[in-house]
């Protein structure tokens, strides 16, 4: 074995790095300063990573030694957890019972597949294609399928929407104007202003 790899020479070597660049052994309370900002933040951030970071900022900024990456990561991991899932409990407390009928329809969009072999879910996020009148007509018939997965309608899917900082304008407002014409002019091309016809653009 080197010599400098021995006990007490590797002890003293610790201890004279310690004292070089200021810093304490102390690794119960690294540990918690840790902990403490790493359950503080992951309200807000997601990735173990970004967590560890913090943690090891703040435990530098303590001038204490630093505590293995992988004590800070099961750490990370065991909060995250903990966190997500008072969060998740949280919404899940907060839901009536038929808001959670609701998203336990939406879960199984992720089950049922399409005959492309996709999931439902892709369905559900499709977006619209270029303005032509069939395609406007196929999008009316998609918003239809996804208001029959809630009981919310055009209206309560404008307020949710507004409720999360969206402004009704392009998104609600067209698709309130898509309700009148499905209601009152459906299947008419001139129900909407610059539509002549089955292609026409805008």
């Amino acid at each position: 074995m080197p010599l400098w790899a021995t006990g007490r020479t590797a002890e003293r070597q610790r201890t004279e790095v310690r004292r070089r660049v200021g810093a304490t052994y102390d690794q119960a309370e690294a540990r918690r300063l840790a902990e403490g900002s790493i359950r503080k933040e992951a309200a807000a951030k997601n990735r173990p990573a970004d967590l560890i970071n913090i943690a090891l900022e703040r435990v530098v900024g303590a001038r204490l030694e630093l505590p293995a990456f992988s004590a800070l990561d099961a750490m990370a991991s065991a909060v995250r957890k903990e966190v997500n899932t008072s969060i998740c409990t949280g919404i899940h407390d907060r839901m009536s019972a038929v808001e959670r009928a609701g998203l336990l329809r939406l879960l199984r969009l992720l089950e049922e597949r399409d005959a492309d072999g996709t999931t439902q879910y892709n369905r559900l996020k499709k977006s619209a294609q270029s303005p032509t009148w069939s395609h406007f007509k196929r999008l009316i018939m998609h918003l239809d399928w996804v208001d029959g997965l809630g009981d919310r309608g055009v209206d309560g899917w404008c307020r949710l929407a507004e409720g999360h900082g969206l402004r009704r304008g392009g998104g609600c407002g067209g698709r309130l104007r898509a309700q009148g014409v499905r209601a009152g002019q459906a299947g008419r091309a001139d129900g909407v202003p610059g539509a002549q016809g089955e292609d026409a653009g805008p």
